[in-house]
């Protein structure tokens, strides 16, 4: 191997070293919910916390962004339910209100920014809506 052919190789090799952490931050986060199970109906309150797996603790202040609920669990990903942010009284604990507009297992699908992490947190919760 010539120098050149060493330098370039030793280059590559650490851009790898150093790209990896930052590909692997996502996956170092899951979400959990409080319960899984709901009443069908509109304005189900949804408790969700944000845990780092390293750590196994729940993270504050992460941004939701482009939170989105459907049936795609049943074959029925056109059956969109309303989500939105509501109100938490504890900063480990975000809160949804959920419209399960029919009986069903639907699919809470979430994205977060987390605070010093450059990659988006994406999850998502199967829930059960129950007349």
């Amino acid at each position: 191997m010539t120098f050149p052919q060493i330098k370039t190789l030793s280059l590559a090799l650490a851009i790898m070293a150093l790209a990896s952490p930052l590909l692997a931050a996502a996956d170092n986060y899951e979400f959990q919910s409080g319960a899984s199970e709901f009443k069908a109906g509109r304005g189900r309150v949804i408790s969700i916390k944000l845990i780092d797996k390293r750590t196994k603790k729940p993270v504050p202040g992460a941004t939701f962004v482009n939170s989105a609920l459907d049936m795609s669990p049943e074959n029925m990903a056109d059956t969109k339910g309303k989500i939105a942010a509501d109100t938490s009284n504890d900063p480990n604990v975000y809160r949804f209100k959920a419209d399960f507009t029919l009986s069903g297992v639907w699919a809470l699908k979430l994205k977060a920014k987390v605070p010093g992490e450059s990659q988006t947190v994406d999850g998502v919760l199967i829930l059960r809506a129950n007349d």
